[in-house]
């Protein structure tokens, strides 16, 4: 009998400080993967079979809430989305976890990432190699402060 493999949630970016006036926070669980079709994983190879359900929660465990309704903060159940954190009741939070699970054909994987909480801007940095040799590797970073 042969048994399918285990299939492999992964949100990109990982834990990251973001300001809670910040208007996109992109959540890409693009490279999320079904081994038995794509043994490598990732977005080279997408599965159109994936289903992915997004939640959100503030670090007592309760759900997100919009500031304009107070309503459940419900997310679009693609592989990626933007969340305009400055519209959800974050104030009160120090941090905020997104969870995705992803699903097909019975199988389970699930995920999340925890976001520490800042007031105001928050920089974004980016890190990347340049160059390398036997003797050394050189990288490029850049930031928008």
């Amino acid at each position: 009998s042969v048994t399918s493999s285990p299939l492999s949630a992964k949100i990109a970016g990982g834990a990251r400080t973001v300001s809670r006036d910040s208007a996109v926070l992109a959540l890409d669980a693009s490279d999320s993967s079904d081994p038995d079709v794509c043994p490598d994983g990732g977005a080279a190879c997408p599965d159109a079979s994936l289903s992915f359900l997004w939640t959100c929660a503030i670090s007592d465990g309760s759900p997100c809430r919009l500031l304009s309704s107070g309503a459940i903060l419900t997310l679009p159940t693609t592989s990626t989305h933007t969340v305009d954190l400055s519209a959800l009741a974050l104030s009160s939070s120090p941090e905020v976890a997104f969870t995705v699970v992803v699903t097909k054909s019975g199988r389970v994987a699930e995920t999340f990432v925890t976001l520490p909480l800042e007031d105001g801007p928050v920089a974004s940095v980016s890190v990347s190699r340049k160059s390398i040799s036997a003797a050394r590797v050189v990288f490029e970073g850049s930031t928008d402060a």
